[in-house]
């Protein structure tokens, strides 16, 4: 079964772009991949 997602724009200073950019193609994947990731993560450690 596919999930929906929703898309909406996100702003982020250029910097943090760059970061991000730079650790996901370290990890051969995309910012939207990397940023999925980083904010599961960050919602199982909430529970």
């Amino acid at each position: 079964m596919t999930k929906e997602r929703k898309r909406f724009t996100f702003r982020l200073p250029e910097e943090l772009y760059e970061q991000l950019k730079k650790e996901a193609d370290k990890e051969g994947t995309s910012i939207n991949a990397l940023m999925l990731k980083i904010l599961w993560e960050w919602e199982t450690k909430k529970k």
